[in-house]
């Protein structure tokens, strides 16, 4: 939102020119268009989904090796749950603290049992940082 606004308020003489992901969360031109600012997108890069895990990855999920995952992306956040299903117990999901960018990344981990969500408090990188430095303290508190 602060983009729109901050593009919204810039005097510009023409289009704005956005390169841009194939899959994309949110509409730039649609935010843009009460402020009479015409978009070009042009689809640049796709991002492709893995297949797998790495090697270590899903036994880590079923120990202890991690306390936390942190998603800035609901696609992240699905394709993990498309990785994990079935791979690991109901007791990992619930150890495993989620940290989420936003309500719609946690949604697919929420819908596939992961119970520890924390959320950032905006969806911008210092507070996902701000959460994870949170976490890490509250973990570290005797």
């Amino acid at each position: 939102q602060h983009l729109v606004e901050t593009i919204g308020a810039s005097p510009l003489d023409g289009p704005v020119f956005y390169p841009t992901a194939r899959h994309q969360s949110a509409d730039l031109g649609a935010a843009l268009a009460p402020f009479r600012i015409e978009i070009i997108a042009s689809k640049v890069y796709e991002m492709r989904a893995a297949s797998a895990l790495a090697p270590g990855i899903i036994d880590g999920l079923r120990g202890k090796a991690f306390s936390a995952a942190l998603f800035y992306s609901r696609r992240t956040a699905e394709t993990f749950v498309a990785l994990t299903a079935g791979r690991i117990e109901d007791a990992a999901r619930a150890r495993l603290h989620v940290l989420c960018l936003a309500e719609p990344v946690a949604e697919p981990l929420l819908q596939a049992r992961f119970v520890s969500v924390g959320l950032a408090d905006q969806p911008s990188e210092a507070a996902m940082m701000a959460l994870a430095l949170a976490f890490v303290r509250e973990q570290n508190t005797p």
